[in-house]
C-alpha cells in the first residue's frame, strides 16, 4: 500500500472518530431537544469547522513554504467530511424545520425579539442558502478524487474547486440566519464568528505572501 493511501485512510479514520465524538457530545450536552435536534446541531457546526480547516490548509502551506499547492490530500479529506456532515445536516434540518411546529416556534411566534417580517426573511433566505450549499458540496464531493483531476485537468479542476469559497460564505449566512431565528447562545455564535475570522485572516495573509512572491 502506497504511503499516501495509508495516510488518507488514517485521515479518514481520525475524521470519523472526531465526527462521532463531537456528534455524541453536542447531541448529549448541546441540545435540549430530541436526538434529531442534537444531530442537526452537531453536523451543522462540524460542517462549518471542517470547511474552515480545509480552507485554511492552503494559506498555511503558503505561509510555511511560500508556494501554492494544487492538491493537498489532507485538505481534500477534510473537505469530504465537511460535505458529508453538511449533507446529513441538510437532510435532518429539512425534516425538522419544514413543518408547522417549527414555523410556529421560531418564525410565527418567536420570542427572539425579531420582527415577523425579518423572521420570515431569515427563514426563507437561510433555507435557500442551505440548499445551494448542498448542491455545491455534492459537486465538491464529485471532484474529490484523482480521476476527476485527471479527466478535467488541473486548470478546470482547480477552478471548480473554488466553489468551496462561496459554499463557505453561504454556510456562514445560513448559520447566522438560523442562529438569529433560534436565539442560539453566545458560545455557538462565537464559534461561527471565530471560524469566519480565522479563515479570513489566513486567506488574506496567504494572498499577501503569494502577491509579494509574484512581484519579485
Amino acid at each position: 500500500m502506497r504511503g499516501d493511501t495509508r495516510n488518507r485512510w488514517r485521515n479518514h479514520a481520525v475524521l470519523v472518530a472526531i465526527s462521532l465524538l463531537a456528534t455524541g457530545l453536542i447531541a448529549q450536552f448541546g441540545s435540549a431537544g430530541t436526538p434529531l435536534d442534537g444531530l442537526s446541531l452537531a453536523t451543522a457546526y462540524l460542517c462549518l469547522i471542517f470547511m474552515g480547516v480545509a480552507l485554511s490548509l492552503g494559506p498555511l502551506r503558503v505561509i510555511r513554504t511560500d508556494r501554492l499547492a494544487l492538491n493537498i490530500y489532507l485538505r481534500r479529506d477534510i473537505g469530504i467530511w465537511a460535505a458529508l456532515t453538511g449533507l446529513v445536516h441538510l437532510f435532518v434540518a429539512t425534516e425538522l424545520s419544514m413543518n408547522q411546529s417549527y414555523m410556529t416556534a421560531y418564525v410565527n411566534l418567536s420570542s427572539s425579539g425579531l420582527s415577523a417580517g425579518l423572521r420570515g426573511d431569515l427563514f426563507s433566505w437561510g433555507s435557500i442558502a442551505g440548499f445551494v450549499v448542498g448542491i455545491f458540496v455534492l459537486l465538491l464531493l464529485f471532484l474529490s478524487n484523482d480521476k476527476a483531476l485527471r479527466v478535467m485537468g488541473p486548470t478546470w479542476w482547480k477552478r471548480l474547486q473554488r466553489i468551496a469559497y462561496p459554499a463557505f460564505f453561504l454556510t456562514l449566512l445560513h448559520g447566522f440566519a438560523f442562529q438569529a431565528l433560534e436565539a442560539r447562545n453566545v458560545l455557538l455564535v462565537g464559534i461561527v464568528i471565530g471560524v469566519f475570522l480565522g479563515v479570513l485572516a489566513l486567506q488574506i495573509y496567504g494572498l499577501r505572501i503569494v502577491t509579494k512572491g509574484a512581484g519579485r
